[in-house]
């Protein structure tokens, strides 16, 4: 009998805890939103775009700057998340692994002002799905806010 009184407690503070996160990235993704960051469509012009024939997961997110955009930032982070895939004056793209799946990721430079975060993900197996169904509720959530929070400001 105590053991399912603290089965359910248990289980009652989980959910209110998944659901709170689950607000908060809602929040989060708003700030995005509302400061500049879009969901527009892969850029027809990047090389990302010729990706995605068979992608299980396909993104992107745009974010106008008020000055130029810092392409050292840019190869620090992409740095972090994979190995470089391709680069030329306008995108670079990195591929990375997780459990089950591949991921290329695009930084794309429509303008001097203008920066385009493209993902493309493949599941390699089931395993890649499991992984990949949270991560992508964190992904679609927090990526905006991410970028309005990496990229809007310049270095002091």
């Amino acid at each position: 009998m105590m053991i399912n009184r603290k089965l359910k407690w248990f289980t009652l503070i989980a959910f209110i805890i998944l659901f709170l996160g689950y607000i908060l990235l809602k929040i989060l993704f708003q700030i995005g939103i509302n400061n500049g960051v879009k969901v527009v469509d892969l850029p027809s012009q990047s090389k990302i775009s010729q990706l995605i024939e068979n992608a299980d997961y396909v993104d992107a997110y745009e974010i106008g700057l008020n000055e130029p955009i810092d392409q050292n930032k840019i190869n620090a982070f992409a740095a972090s998340l994979g190995d470089e895939y391709f680069k030329n004056e306008n995108e670079m793209i990195v591929k990375g692994t997780a459990p089950g799946l591949t991921f290329f990721a695009s930084f794309y430079k429509n303008s001097e002002n203008r920066l385009t975060l493209s993902t493309v993900v493949f599941y390699e197996n089931l395993m890649g799905m499991i992984y990949f169904t949270p991560v992508k509720i964190v992904h679609k959530n927090g990526l905006p806010y991410f970028l309005y929070k990496e990229f809007s400001k310049s270095e002091p």
